[in-house]
């Protein structure tokens, strides 16, 4: 049933021209606002507010829960009402055209438009971005959005392809579309600490962060140029192995400590690099 709701969604925004968003923002607040399709205010499977009674199937008092000062309140508001889902799809692309949601158009990502639907005043609920970022995971909507080529854009100072896996002096390999959001959350945990050392030691010198391993196949992490352990954080893409040019390797890896939550951090003073990744605990070495 759920894909089915998320197939009817995709096909149909597929028909509307120049659709303003992206498609895995759009079927998650579907998704969330109507639970899948199962449970909407006469066909509104947005929670678009009443903003013209004269237009598709009027408007009508509903019932909603919304977040006032810290605290969820009860509350009977006017909601548009629309025939069928195509109505509301288009009362959804109206209101996403509005000058109020730029940012969101604008957004190159899931990440970045779920961030900014919240901060043009979409929703109340402080974990909107965050519900609807677990949607778009668990169905891998992102795999509607825009191809991720290799010099997409995933912070101010990465590219994508700096994640992918090495591969014996042939083109690297890209990691599989579902690791994604975790090389995009390790890209911004770099990228604070790339803008904290430049704020640090600027002007000075120009600090910038070089990947010497992220994610690794397979074949790679057992090749004899890294002997990897057979259960790596690389190979699911949870784990980076990097080193900041223009300071030393402890200084990195302190503001790494500090200033990240990657929780399994270890510097190799010999091989010049320090490894960050997530476990299930808080791990923190050196060799």
């Amino acid at each position: 049933m759920t894909q089915e709701f998320i197939k009817l969604l995709s096909d149909k925004i597929n028909n509307i021209k120049d659709f303003p968003v992206l498609k895995s923002l759009a079927i998650a607040q579907a998704c969330l606002e109507s639970q899948y399709g199962k449970k909407h205010f006469y066909n509104n499977i947005f929670g678009i507010k009443c903003h013209a009674p004269d237009l598709y199937a009027g408007c009508r008092l509903g019932k909603t829960a919304e977040f006032v000062n810290g605290n969820y309140k009860n509350l009977s508001l006017a909601f548009q009402v629309y025939h069928n889902f195509d109505e509301c799809l288009e009362d959804y692309a109206r209101l996403m055209n509005l000058s109020r949601y730029k940012p969101v158009r604008e957004a190159k990502d899931y990440l970045e438009a779920t961030k900014e639907i919240v901060f043009c005043g979409y929703a109340t609920s402080p974990s909107y971005y965050q519900s609807l970022r677990k949607i778009i995971e668990k169905y891998k909507l992102y795999e509607l959005d825009r191809k991720m080529d290799k010099n997409l854009q995933l912070t101010k100072n990465f590219r994508y392809y700096e994640w992918w896996s090495n591969n014996f002096g042939k083109e690297k390999i890209e990691p599989p579309e579902e690791y994604f959001p975790k090389i995009q959350r390790e890209a911004e945990q770099l990228q604070r600490v790339r803008d904290k050392l430049n704020e640090d030691f600027r002007p000075k010198k120009e600090i910038y962060i070089l990947i010497t391993s992220a994610y690794r196949t397979k074949e790679w992490n057992a090749s004899k140029d890294v002997e990897g352990a057979k259960n790596s954080k690389h190979l699911t893409a949870d784990a980076v192995d990097s080193r900041a040019v223009g300071v030393p390797l402890f200084v990195y890896y302190t503001y790494l400590v500090r200033y990240t939550d990657f929780n399994h951090l270890g510097y190799y003073l010999k091989q010049n690099f320090v490894h960050a990744g997530n476990e299930n605990k808080l791990t923190i070495f050196k060799y």
